[in-house]
């Protein structure tokens, strides 16, 4: 579709949930301009917007690299921190993403670590590839929560694929469910005209207790999203991003280049974080593209079924004991008939629980070398997520609702 007539249509469907009836009333060739619509009307406008785009973005692969710098606020003296690397690709409600991570402060070093994870709404698959894990053998997450990297990658909310919300920061969402359920909640909404890097656009502000968040939208870009701000305690905490360069795959428009800030007022440096986006296609996807298949050898902990095992040269899987510390609670297997063609609700049975007893330092107690080994692997995935954590936020302190901390690489 070209993009006149993509842009047409988006004013079209404008119209017939009723929010160009002020626009055309007052004769306004500038669709950035809302004064003359009801609070209703632009918020119906803002949302018809928001899930125009969404849909424009059902099927869409992307590879964008990040790189993180720590200037000081004092000279400008800048520090190369680190990068990596993100290849996400979206078919409807399911996300996938291949995350790379590459030595700290080399800006040409080598691959440390890489993971790939996915999200279809309801169960999250993620593995650490195999050649970045001890003995070599992949490690494998399969559970209900979804993964971190998906959110706190700023380039998504840029694209209104996912924002990071809630009173801990503990809930992801597409950006105009995020909308939607503000406005339904009662949040004080704010949207209006506003100038961005010297372009019009219409601004929507969220706030609610001490965070607050805005979002800048450019009717003549298609409602790009192109910049967001996102605050906590009086601005004691501070996330800007930016887009820098866009331009239009089939018809629709989408960022290029971006820049990030964040920090706070109390550190003398903050952050900046450059997102370069080097492909981005639309309507390419298949199903298999977001799939995720462990390998043979893989080290499987699925939290969904509450089994762990390891996957056998002939497909088949075997069983192996395991500790949930927060629980309490150790898994025990049979010493023989370990072995399953699969996992459905019958091979919880084979497991026989009883009660972990803990040392003074948190670590299993009861002297059994096995449960100490098989509560370390529960803990892998965690454990990878520690080290993405510190590779990418160690020289900045988390702030709360602002997406700057991160977690489990392989959830």
């Amino acid at each position: 579709m070209p993009a006149a007539t993509r842009y047409v249509s988006l004013l079209t469907l404008i119209v017939l949930v009723g929010v160009g009836k002020g626009l055309c009333a007052q004769g306004s060739a500038d669709p950035a301009d809302i004064r003359s619509l009801s609070e209703g009307q632009k918020q119906s406008l803002v949302l018809a917007a928001l899930d125009h785009r969404d849909r424009d973005s059902e099927n869409v692969a992307f590879v964008v690299r990040a790189s993180d710098v720590n200037v000081s606020k004092v000279d400008g003296s800048r520090e190369f921190m680190f990068r990596s690397r993100y290849e996400v690709r979206r078919l409807h409600n399911t996300l996938w993403m291949r995350v790379t991570n590459y030595e700290s402060y080399q800006p040409e070093g080598g691959i440390v670590a890489e993971a790939i994870v996915n999200w279809d709404g309801a169960v999250a698959r993620g593995m650490v590839l195999p050649e970045y894990t001890p003995g070599n053998r992949a490690q494998c997450r399969v559970s209900t929560t979804e993964n971190d990297n998906l959110a706190r990658m700023e380039y998504m909310h840029l694209l209104g694929l996912r924002a990071i919300v809630g009173d801990a920061g503990d809930l992801r969402m597409p950006v105009a469910q995020w909308l939607r359920d503000a406005i339904e909640q009662g949040d004080k909404l704010e949207i209006s005209n506003a100038e961005h890097v010297g372009r019009r656009v219409i601004r929507v502000a969220v706030y609610r207790a001490r965070r607050w968040r805005e979002l800048f939208l450019d009717p003549a870009r298609g409602f790009m999203t192109v910049g967001v701000r996102a605050a906590f305690d009086n601005d004691a905490g501070e996330n800007t991003i930016d887009v820098i360069e866009s331009r239009e795959v089939s018809s629709v428009w989408v960022p290029t280049k971006a820049i990030q800030w964040r920090g706070s007022r109390l550190d003398k440096e903050r952050t900046e974080v450059t997102y370069q986006v080097d492909q981005f296609s639309i309507g390419t996807v298949k199903d298999s593209d977001t799939e995720i298949v462990f390998p043979v050898g893989s080290k499987v902990m699925d939290t969904v079924q509450r089994v762990f095992y390891t996957i056998r040269q002939d497909g088949k899987l075997d069983l192996q004991p395991f500790a949930d510390p927060s629980a309490r609670t150790v898994y025990d297997v049979p010493t023989t008939n370990t072995v399953v063609d699969g996992i459905d609700q019958s091979t919880t049975s084979k497991y026989q629980t009883r009660d972990l007893v803990l040392g003074p330092s948190g670590a299993p107690g009861d002297g059994s070398s096995a449960i100490r080994r098989w509560t370390a692997a529960l803990l892998t995935s965690l454990c990878v997520g520690l080290l993405y954590y510190y590779m990418r936020y160690r020289r900045r302190p988390v702030t709360a609702d602002t997406g700057t901390s991160g977690k489990d690489v392989s959830s």
